[in-house]
């Protein structure tokens, strides 16, 4: 027997039981909760998931409406339609009074005989908040520093959120006790904590659709991946304008090829219906001790002075990782969760994840810091204030969407620097600014 045989097979046998529950619950994992995480996404459905102990209350300017055998439910927190009359759900939110559990309520709902097959996380949101949870988890990692392209805390799948502000604490750790952790181990311990959480039973599978093939929480990938967005009309226009603004020399069909000290970072290709990223074939081993490196010199504090030198250092942290795509899964939600703990040691802010990973597979260090730069002058958040935030961002979010075919229609009728300069603000969100 081959030592390396020996050595699989020990690993093999050193599985907890905590691993394998994990692998089975995974299997078993419904797919049809993932998010709509595209990148002009109009939908944010509610996946925040009720427990028996939290306190709900009817969620602000609620309004319940009947069409045909659905109804319609809209709050200034949520809009959502669920398959059951109207009668039925007003019935059950009349037991809403806000000191009463939703074990409570479920218990009076059956004494008085109201349809028990209402399923509650489908109008979480819409129709019911739960405010003293939020807040909860708002006060340990803000919700805004997870997500994409937030609107409301309730599109936040409650025990992902739970794992990250686990993983955010590790991230600490580390960082504190750097030279007795193996560069090798560092981030698949932050990945083994963000899909079981911290005491190994808090399971999450991530809204990639690679997720529904396979995760293997801790370990990095054995194959090599690939990265497609096909027939994406509105990321190739983007990209583009992104490096106009950049002032890139960039014409489809647009290629990269990313080598850093004779190290291997990935390739891309970009033609004018479809990008392509290559992420380094495995054994990576000097990428990863080089990313390690490059996350133990971030640092802990930044003066005033140093804070634009220190973004800069977080921007190609940033995009190694993301380009490195170490896990099979979960690779920008790790990423993200560092970078928005140092943003918020170093300025008390955080910023949404946004469309940073997909751009960075493309730009060069020296222009994705420049983006990345952008990012966190238009979209940081003082951690205090992001419970307030998520209005703002969805309305900001709704006129990028709304704006994209007017910027797509460039050169047609106006000049994209004309359109940009007549609509600053969304020219600012999208990120074509300094």
């Amino acid at each position: 027997m081959q030592p390396r045989d020996v050595a699989e097979l020990l690993e093999i046998l050193s599985l907890p039981i905590s691993y394998l529950q994990y692998m089975t619950w995974h299997r078993r994992a419904d797919a049809s909760l993932r998010s709509d995480s595209g990148l002009w996404s109009g939908t944010f459905p509610a996946r925040f998931e009720w427990r028996a102990e939290d306190i709900p209350h009817l969620a602000p300017s609620l309004n319940v409406t009947a069409v045909g055998s659905h109804t319609v439910i809209k709050s200034e927190t949520g809009e959502t339609v669920v398959e059951e009359p109207r009668e039925s759900i007003m019935r059950m939110l009349e037991f809403v009074d806000g000191k009463s559990t939703f074990d409570e309520l479920f218990s009076l709902a059956r004494r008085m005989k109201v349809s028990s097959r209402l399923d509650i996380n489908k109008f979480m949101g819409a129709a019911l908040v739960v405010p003293e949870s939020i807040d909860k988890l708002e006060a340990s990692i803000p919700g805004i520093s997870i997500t994409r392209f937030p609107k409301s805390p309730y599109g936040i799948l409650r025990v992902y959120w739970e794992n990250m502000h686990s993983v955010r604490e590790s991230v600490r750790e580390i960082c504190a006790e750097k030279d007795s952790i193996p560069s090798k181990d560092a981030f698949r311990i932050l990945h083994v904590i963000a899909l079981m959480g911290s005491d190994l039973c808090s399971f999450y599978k991530p809204d990639s659709p690679v997720s529904d093939e396979a995760v293997w929480p801790g370990h990095y990938r054995r194959r090599k991946t690939e990265v497609s967005y096909q027939g994406v009309l509105e990321f190739n226009w983007h990209l583009s304008a992104v490096a106009r603004s950049l002032k890139i020399d960039f014409e489809f069909p647009y290629e990269v090829k990313w080598v850093e000290r004779n190290t291997h970072w990935g390739k891309g290709y970009i033609d004018e219906h479809s990008a392509h990223y290559s992420a380094p074939p495995p054994p990576f081993n000097k990428q990863t001790e080089s990313l390690h490196e490059a996350f133990l010199h971030l640092p802990r504090r930044v003066t005033t002075e140093k804070l634009e030198e220190a973004i800069c250092k977080l921007a190609k942290f940033h995009q190694r990782f993301v380009q490195l795509h170490p896990f099979e899964c979960a690779n920008q939600s790790l990423a993200m969760n560092i970078v928005n703990n140092f943003l918020g040691e170093w300025m008390n802010s955080c910023i949404p994840h946004l469309f940073l990973d997909m751009f960075s597979l493309f730009l060069s260090p020296d222009d994705y810091a420049r983006l990345f730069g952008r990012a966190v002058k238009y979209y940081s958040v003082r951690n205090e204030h992001t419970r307030d935030a998520y209005r703002s961002l969805g309305e900001r979010f709704k006129s990028m969407r709304a704006f994209v075919p007017t910027f797509l229609t460039a050169d047609q009728f106006k000049s994209a620097r004309e359109i940009e300069e007549e609509n600053s603000q969304v020219a600012c969100d999208l990120l074509l600014q300094d």
